[in-house]
This record gives structure tokens, sequence and C-alpha cells, in this order.
């Protein structure tokens, strides 16, 4: 609902539907997965905002910051939805086989033999919402000219990227 007015502008139509055939079409075939999910104690107080903005990389340590205090709803998620979220800005960087390394890595660190069936699915969804974010933002009055063109590529991108995981 919050991104039919992008229909045309951000997202082609094809992609909208596309995109929502196989949202719902993965919800379908996969309710039981997202009942173990639940059931296992998968959906847990996670960052919530996990990209490459809120990762510091120094050669001593590794610091992960701005997690989402503000809203329980966007923090309690599933592990694989954080995990995708981050594996997602890998790819929309152009870094597909950091993206591949770190999924692969982090199923069998954390133990989550569900994990790989849920990564496409949650990198999709993530890519969306980046792609919804951007396209509010290249509508926003207060955004100067360059920004808001700007933010509408961006939004292209993370579409076209959305697209890509639900084909």
């Amino acid at each position: 609902r919050q991104t039919k007015e992008f229909i045309g502008q951000t997202i082609s139509t094809a992609a909208f539907e596309t995109i929502c055939f196989y949202t719902g079409l993965f919800f379908k075939r996969h309710a039981a997965l997202f009942q173990s999910r639940v059931r296992d104690k998968w959906i847990r107080d996670c960052h919530g905002d996990l990209h490459l903005e809120h990762i510091h990389v120094t050669p001593r340590a590794l610091h992960i910051y701005d997690c989402i205090e503000f809203n329980d709803r966007f923090r309690y998620v599933d592990v694989a939805n954080d995990t995708a979220f981050l594996a997602m800005d890998l790819d929309y960087e152009g870094r597909p086989d950091l993206s591949r390394y770190f999924a692969t890595q982090m199923a069998p660190a954390l133990n989550d033999e569900g994990m790989p069936r849920l990564m496409n699915f949650y990198k999709c969804y993530r890519a969306y919402v980046r792609g919804k974010v951007e396209s509010m933002h290249s509508i926003a009055p207060a955004a100067p000219d360059e920004e808001r063109r700007v933010s509408a590529e961006r939004a292209r991108g993370y579409f076209r990227l959305a697209l890509q995981y639900a084909v």
C-alpha cells in the first residue's frame, strides 16, 4: 500500500506485481517454516537496521551501532531477517561475493538450519523496504532537487534488486 504511488516512477508495474506474487506465494508455501521460526525462538531482539552504514571495522575490532531502539516492532525480527539485511546491502554495493560468504557463514555459526531457505525472501523484503524509503525521500518537499533525484535512482536500484531476489 505504501509504495503503490511510486508505480511507474521508481518501480514498474511488472516488478511490483511480481514481488507481491512472490512474497504471497512464499508465505503460503513456507507457513510451517515461519511457524517453526517463532516456536524455535529465532524471533529476537535484534539490531533491526543492520546495514553497512552501521558497521565500523578496525584492525582490532568490529563495531556495530545505531540499532533501532525507538520501535520494538522493527527491532524484534527473525535473526535471518537481520542477517539478510546486511547481505542485501553487500549485494546492492556490488559485492555479491561478500554477501554469499557472510550469509553462508552465519547459518552454521548460529546453528540455524532454516536460515538459508529464508535468505532470498528476507533480502527481497529488505531491498523493497529500502526502495520504499528512498522513494518517499525522492518526493520529500524539504529535500533539495538533487537529493530527491539521487533518492529516486537509489529506489530504482533497490526495487530492481528486490525483483532479482523474487525471480
